[in-house]
Protein backbone atom coordinates (compact mmCIF):
# COMPACT_ATOMS: atom_id res chain seq x y z
CA UNK A 1 0.00 0.00 0.00
CA UNK A 2 1.16 3.41 -0.88
CA UNK A 3 2.00 6.06 1.83
CA UNK A 4 -1.59 7.91 3.07
CA UNK A 5 0.14 11.54 2.32
CA UNK A 6 0.47 10.44 -1.32
CA UNK A 7 -2.95 9.36 -1.56
CA UNK A 8 -4.56 12.01 -0.14
CA UNK A 9 -2.94 14.60 -1.66
CA UNK A 10 -4.52 12.90 -4.83
CA UNK A 11 -7.96 12.54 -3.06
CA UNK A 12 -8.20 14.63 0.07
CA UNK A 13 -11.73 16.00 -1.31
CA UNK A 14 -13.23 13.98 -3.78
CA UNK A 15 -16.17 15.74 -5.08
CA UNK A 16 -19.46 15.62 -7.57
CA UNK A 17 -20.40 18.67 -9.61
CA UNK A 18 -23.90 18.26 -9.83
CA UNK A 19 -24.96 21.52 -12.74
CA UNK A 20 -27.06 22.50 -14.71
CA UNK A 21 -27.48 25.57 -16.95
CA UNK A 22 -27.76 28.44 -15.17
CA UNK A 23 -30.90 29.38 -13.34
CA UNK A 24 -32.65 26.36 -15.05
CA UNK A 25 -36.03 24.33 -13.43
CA UNK A 26 -34.87 21.00 -13.64
CA UNK A 27 -37.43 17.76 -12.11
CA UNK A 28 -37.37 15.25 -9.57
CA UNK A 29 -33.91 13.92 -9.35
CA UNK A 30 -32.12 11.47 -8.01
CA UNK A 31 -28.33 10.80 -7.57
CA UNK A 32 -26.47 8.00 -6.61
CA UNK A 33 -22.21 6.79 -6.23
CA UNK A 34 -21.90 2.93 -5.46
CA UNK A 35 -25.74 2.79 -5.26
CA UNK A 36 -25.44 4.82 -2.37
CA UNK A 37 -28.19 8.09 -2.13
CA UNK A 38 -26.54 10.95 -1.92
CA UNK A 39 -28.67 13.91 -3.26
CA UNK A 40 -31.98 14.02 -4.19
CA UNK A 41 -34.89 16.56 -5.39
CA UNK A 42 -38.30 16.32 -5.01
CA UNK A 43 -39.63 18.91 -6.42
CA UNK A 44 -38.86 20.69 -9.26
CA UNK A 45 -35.74 23.80 -8.49
CA UNK A 46 -33.49 26.26 -9.62
CA UNK A 47 -30.22 25.02 -9.30
CA UNK A 48 -26.97 26.48 -10.90
CA UNK A 49 -24.18 25.00 -9.46
CA UNK A 50 -23.63 22.41 -6.39
CA UNK A 51 -20.71 20.63 -5.33
CA UNK A 52 -21.37 17.44 -3.01
CA UNK A 53 -18.46 15.52 -1.41
CA UNK A 54 -18.74 11.79 -2.18
CA UNK A 55 -15.67 10.55 -0.03
CA UNK A 56 -18.23 8.74 2.22
CA UNK A 57 -19.66 6.96 -0.26
CA UNK A 58 -15.91 5.28 -1.41
CA UNK A 59 -15.21 2.03 0.31
CA UNK A 60 -11.83 1.47 -1.79
CA UNK A 61 -9.97 2.02 -4.13
CA UNK A 62 -10.77 1.55 -7.50
CA UNK A 63 -14.01 0.96 -9.77
CA UNK A 64 -16.97 3.04 -8.42
CA UNK A 65 -20.39 3.75 -10.11
CA UNK A 66 -22.39 6.37 -10.49
CA UNK A 67 -26.21 6.52 -11.64
CA UNK A 68 -28.78 9.39 -11.92
CA UNK A 69 -32.46 9.25 -12.63
CA UNK A 70 -34.48 12.52 -13.71
CA UNK A 71 -38.23 13.01 -14.07
CA UNK A 72 -40.33 15.72 -15.24
CA UNK A 73 -41.40 18.93 -13.79
CA UNK A 74 -44.83 18.93 -12.12
CA UNK A 75 -47.71 19.49 -14.66
CA UNK A 76 -45.31 17.67 -17.72
CA UNK A 77 -45.12 14.87 -19.21
CA UNK A 78 -42.11 14.37 -20.90
CA UNK A 79 -38.49 15.91 -20.42
CA UNK A 80 -37.84 18.25 -23.50
CA UNK A 81 -34.37 20.42 -22.54
CA UNK A 82 -31.94 19.93 -24.51
CA UNK A 83 -29.52 19.56 -21.86
CA UNK A 84 -31.29 19.24 -18.66
CA UNK A 85 -27.93 18.38 -16.32
CA UNK A 86 -24.34 17.91 -16.73
CA UNK A 87 -22.35 15.77 -14.22
CA UNK A 88 -18.30 15.77 -13.23
CA UNK A 89 -16.53 13.92 -11.09
CA UNK A 90 -13.22 14.84 -9.94
CA UNK A 91 -10.82 15.98 -7.03
CA UNK A 92 -9.30 18.90 -5.59
CA UNK A 93 -5.64 18.45 -4.39
CA UNK A 94 -5.54 21.46 -1.59
CA UNK A 95 -2.09 20.35 -0.63
CA UNK A 96 -0.39 20.15 -3.85
CA UNK A 97 -1.57 22.88 -6.47
CA UNK A 98 -3.35 26.02 -6.87
CA UNK A 99 -4.57 28.29 -9.61
CA UNK A 100 -3.61 31.64 -10.54
CA UNK A 101 -6.74 32.93 -7.52
CA UNK A 102 -4.63 30.89 -5.22
CA UNK A 103 -7.42 28.24 -5.23
CA UNK A 104 -7.11 24.22 -5.63
CA UNK A 105 -6.70 23.00 -8.90
CA UNK A 106 -9.97 20.93 -9.84
CA UNK A 107 -8.96 17.23 -11.53
CA UNK A 108 -11.95 15.50 -13.28
CA UNK A 109 -11.88 11.50 -13.67
CA UNK A 110 -15.37 11.28 -14.93
CA UNK A 111 -17.81 13.70 -17.33
CA UNK A 112 -21.22 11.84 -17.98
CA UNK A 113 -22.06 12.03 -21.59
CA UNK A 114 -24.36 14.25 -22.99
CA UNK A 115 -28.09 13.24 -23.41
CA UNK A 116 -29.79 12.52 -27.15
CA UNK A 117 -32.64 14.34 -26.85
CA UNK A 118 -35.60 13.68 -28.91
CA UNK A 119 -37.89 15.84 -30.63
CA UNK A 120 -41.06 14.73 -28.88
CA UNK A 121 -38.51 14.53 -25.23
CA UNK A 122 -38.15 11.74 -22.70
CA UNK A 123 -40.74 10.47 -20.18
CA UNK A 124 -37.70 10.13 -17.92
CA UNK A 125 -33.99 10.02 -18.04
CA UNK A 126 -31.52 7.20 -16.06
CA UNK A 127 -27.96 7.10 -16.58
CA UNK A 128 -25.02 5.38 -15.42
CA UNK A 129 -21.35 5.45 -16.12
CA UNK A 130 -18.11 4.25 -13.82
CA UNK A 131 -14.93 6.10 -12.83
CA UNK A 132 -11.84 5.17 -11.21
CA UNK A 133 -11.07 6.96 -7.61
CA UNK A 134 -7.99 5.80 -5.04
CA UNK A 135 -8.34 6.70 -1.16
CA UNK A 136 -5.88 5.61 1.34
CA UNK A 137 -8.66 3.92 3.31
CA UNK A 138 -10.59 0.90 2.55
CA UNK A 139 -13.87 -0.26 4.66
CA UNK A 140 -15.35 -3.64 4.37
CA UNK A 141 -17.91 -3.23 7.46
CA UNK A 142 -20.66 -3.25 5.10
CA UNK A 143 -18.99 -6.52 3.59
CA UNK A 144 -21.26 -8.65 5.86
CA UNK A 145 -24.55 -6.97 6.10
CA UNK A 146 -27.52 -8.55 4.61
CA UNK A 147 -30.21 -7.41 2.05
CA UNK A 148 -32.52 -5.30 4.07
CA UNK A 149 -35.13 -5.65 1.50
CA UNK A 150 -35.57 -9.60 2.36
CA UNK A 151 -36.59 -9.31 5.86
CA UNK A 152 -40.69 -9.41 6.24
CA UNK A 153 -41.19 -6.84 8.75
CA UNK A 154 -38.69 -4.14 7.27
CA UNK A 155 -40.64 -0.93 7.60
CA UNK A 156 -41.45 -2.20 11.45
CA UNK A 157 -38.20 -2.04 12.44
CA UNK A 158 -37.22 1.02 11.07
CA UNK A 159 -40.01 3.01 12.44
CA UNK A 160 -39.31 1.34 15.38
CA UNK A 161 -34.94 2.55 15.00
CA UNK A 162 -37.00 6.00 14.42
CA UNK A 163 -38.93 6.74 17.41
CA UNK A 164 -36.24 5.33 19.11
CA UNK A 165 -33.93 8.13 17.96
CA UNK A 166 -36.46 10.46 18.19
CA UNK A 167 -37.42 9.60 21.96
CA UNK A 168 -33.60 10.37 22.56
CA UNK A 169 -33.55 13.40 20.46
CA UNK A 170 -36.73 15.15 22.34
CA UNK A 171 -34.89 14.32 25.68
CA UNK A 172 -31.79 16.10 24.93
CA UNK A 173 -30.14 12.76 26.00
CA UNK A 174 -27.01 13.77 24.43
CA UNK A 175 -24.86 10.49 26.17
CA UNK A 176 -27.33 7.94 24.56
CA UNK A 177 -27.08 9.51 21.31
CA UNK A 178 -23.48 9.70 21.11
CA UNK A 179 -23.09 6.37 22.05
CA UNK A 180 -25.69 6.01 19.15
CA UNK A 181 -24.04 8.26 16.57
CA UNK A 182 -20.81 8.33 17.08
CA UNK A 183 -19.02 4.70 15.69
CA UNK A 184 -20.85 5.52 13.10
CA UNK A 185 -19.49 8.85 12.38
CA UNK A 186 -16.28 7.79 13.26
CA UNK A 187 -16.21 5.30 10.15
CA UNK A 188 -17.34 8.57 7.81
CA UNK A 189 -15.25 11.28 9.53
CA UNK A 190 -12.11 8.63 8.45
CA UNK A 191 -13.28 9.31 4.83
CA UNK A 192 -13.07 13.23 4.55
CA UNK A 193 -10.08 12.78 6.76
CA UNK A 194 -10.85 14.26 10.52
CA UNK A 195 -9.11 14.32 13.33
CA UNK A 196 -9.80 12.74 16.62
CA UNK A 197 -10.94 16.69 17.88
CA UNK A 198 -12.39 17.81 14.65
CA UNK A 199 -14.87 14.95 15.26
CA UNK A 200 -15.52 16.21 18.83
CA UNK A 201 -15.73 19.77 17.74
CA UNK A 202 -18.51 17.72 14.98
CA UNK A 203 -20.56 16.75 17.64
CA UNK A 204 -20.18 19.32 19.96
CA UNK A 205 -21.97 21.52 17.12
CA UNK A 206 -24.62 18.73 16.74
CA UNK A 207 -25.70 19.37 20.47
CA UNK A 208 -25.67 22.30 20.53
CA UNK A 209 -28.59 22.25 17.71
CA UNK A 210 -30.42 19.83 19.74
CA UNK A 211 -30.57 21.99 22.76
CA UNK A 212 -31.51 24.47 20.73
CA UNK A 213 -34.22 23.42 19.38
CA UNK A 214 -37.53 22.21 21.23
CA UNK A 215 -39.44 18.87 20.94
CA UNK A 216 -42.24 20.44 18.67
CA UNK A 217 -39.33 20.73 15.54
CA UNK A 218 -39.22 16.90 15.95
CA UNK A 219 -41.82 15.65 12.85
CA UNK A 220 -44.20 12.49 14.33
CA UNK A 221 -43.04 9.28 12.03
CA UNK A 222 -45.63 9.33 9.47
CA UNK A 223 -46.34 10.32 6.03
CA UNK A 224 -42.34 8.90 4.70
CA UNK A 225 -41.06 6.98 2.02
CA UNK A 226 -38.58 4.24 2.57
CA UNK A 227 -35.53 4.36 0.50
CA UNK A 228 -33.16 1.87 0.26
CA UNK A 229 -29.16 2.33 -0.82
CA UNK A 230 -25.83 0.59 -1.36
CA UNK A 231 -27.97 -2.70 -2.93
CA UNK A 232 -30.01 -2.71 0.39
CA UNK A 233 -27.77 -2.52 3.34
CA UNK A 234 -28.78 0.72 3.97
CA UNK A 235 -31.79 1.87 4.35
CA UNK A 236 -33.65 5.19 5.53
CA UNK A 237 -36.54 7.07 6.05
CA UNK A 238 -37.56 10.18 3.65
CA UNK A 239 -40.13 12.47 4.38
CA UNK A 240 -43.08 13.19 2.03
CA UNK A 241 -43.98 16.34 4.01
CA UNK A 242 -42.69 19.99 3.87
CA UNK A 243 -41.96 19.53 0.25
CA UNK A 244 -40.38 16.56 0.85
CA UNK A 245 -37.31 18.03 3.25
CA UNK A 246 -35.18 14.60 3.46
CA UNK A 247 -35.60 13.09 6.73
CA UNK A 248 -38.73 11.59 8.04
CA UNK A 249 -37.19 12.61 11.28
CA UNK A 250 -36.84 16.41 11.59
Amino acid sequence: MYPKKMWTLMFTKMKADLCTMPNMVIGVAELRINDILITEMTKSTNIGEALITINPTIFKSGRQTVEIHLSPIKGEDVISNAKPFCLEIGYYDSTKEVDESGEATWHTVYTLPEIEMPEKGLPYIDMKGEFEANVPYQYTYWDDCVDLRTIPDIEQKIVKEYEYVRKLIAQKDLEQLKKYFIPSYQEFAITIYQTKEEIESDWRETCKLINKHSTSDLQPIEEYRIVFSSNGRSVSLRSNKYNGYPSALI
